[in-house]
């Protein structure tokens, strides 16, 4: 239990780490506003990830971080090769070594490590989200997989074909079932499609298609382990409302991301029968709460706004603001992902003869 604390401790370094971070990079975004291309500003959450995962961050002169406070210096006492042992040396003043003997050694007291009561707290908690969430997520997917049934063999073909466009060498596997309500994709090691009852009902040949391909985006883009880690990250850090706010607009930067990569796999406008679709999703699809493992195509809301305006306004970015975008990542990384070095001691001097 006492591995608590210093694991406690590191949550709480991580989290002040990437709180900054985070704040850095909501400033850059606001800043820059629509210039960024939609992958890059989902990029751009990269370094606060990365200083949220490691446990100990590279060491640099010119790191953000300060270096953490040094530790004061413990004495140590330790026995020699040949079982020799401290001496306390009585010299006369000429220099003559008069006697030698042993030197008591120091009692230190064993005293008794305590649990702190808000690491207990957090522990509690971290450990609650990630059993409530596992739970849920069973129980949605086990619902989800008691009513479904296969694809025919049209929809199938259409899955196999927006999977191959997607750059994906083979379609996961479909479940239709009543208990989804929006296209998503979930699981791990195999990915699973999810598709509502009817599908594609009420949506024209193009309009399905490009739904398609924005689930497998996810999986092309390999969404689907990262919001696992993000998943994990939120309940190791439920704390922080601010990295709470941070992870929700990640997640809508790698929807809007998803959107402009569907979008450019095309040489023809698909914008209007894009957005029509995200519209016809949200007259069709119940407001959802937010569900560990599920990664969707529907969000409500003012996101949705959001990306529809997104959806209207895209445009092929100029090579000037993909260069910005790497080197933004790439000070982020530099400066964000280290910390300061620590100050070096000076080397004591050994053993120093003085004559009396």
């Amino acid at each position: 239990m006492h591995s608590i604390e210093p694991a406690f401790a590191w949550i709480l370094s991580a989290t002040l780490r990437a709180s900054v971070l985070a704040l850095v990079i909501l400033g850059v975004q606001f800043l820059l506003r629509n210039r960024l291309s939609a992958a890059w500003r989902h990029a751009l959450w990269l370094p606060m990830l990365t200083v949220l995962v490691l446990p100990v961050l590279p060491e640099a002169s010119f790191g953000l971080f300060p270096p953490s406070a040094a530790k004061p210096a413990t004495v140590v006492e330790s026995v020699g090769v040949a079982d020799a042992i401290l001496e306390v040396t009585e010299m006369a003043p000429q220099g003559i070594l008069l006697r030698s003997e042993p030197a008591a050694a120091a009692a230190v007291p064993i005293v008794p490590l305590k649990l702190n009561g808000f690491a207990v707290l957090w522990f509690a908690g971290a450990i609650g989200m990630l059993v409530a969430g596992l739970i849920g997520y069973r129980r949605n997917l086990r619902r989800i997989r008691k009513a479904a049934t296969a694809p025919d063999p049209m929809l199938q073909a259409a899955i196999d074909e927006a999977a191959l466009r997607a750059g994906l060498k083979h379609a996961p596997q479909a479940l239709i079932s009543p208990a989804v309500t929006s296209p998503a994709v979930t699981g791990f090691v195999r990915p699973l499609l999810l598709l509502p009852t009817g599908f594609p009902d009420g949506f024209n040949a193009t309009e399905a298609r490009l739904i398609l391909l924005h689930e497998f985006s996810h999986l092309k883009r390999l969404d689907l382990p990262m919001n696992w880690l993000i998943c994990l990250l939120q309940s190791l850090h439920w704390f922080n409302p601010l990295l709470w706010f941070a992870f929700a607009r990640m997640r809508a930067d790698r929807e809007a991301a998803c959107d402009a990569r569907v979008l450019s796999m095309d040489a023809a406008d698909h914008r209007a029968a894009y957005g029509g679709a995200l519209l016809k999703l949200q007259r069709t699809a119940p407001i959802r709460t937010p569900s560990l493992g599920f990664v969707g195509i529907f969000e409500q809301g003012s996101e949705l706004q959001s990306r529809i305006r997104g959806i209207c306004a895209h445009r092929p970015k100029r090579l000037i603001w993909q260069a910005t975008g790497a080197g933004i990542l790439a000070l982020l990384m530099l400066f964000g992902v280290t910390k300061g070095q620590q100050p070096r001691p000076a080397h004591p001097s050994f053993l120093e003869c003085q004559s009396f």
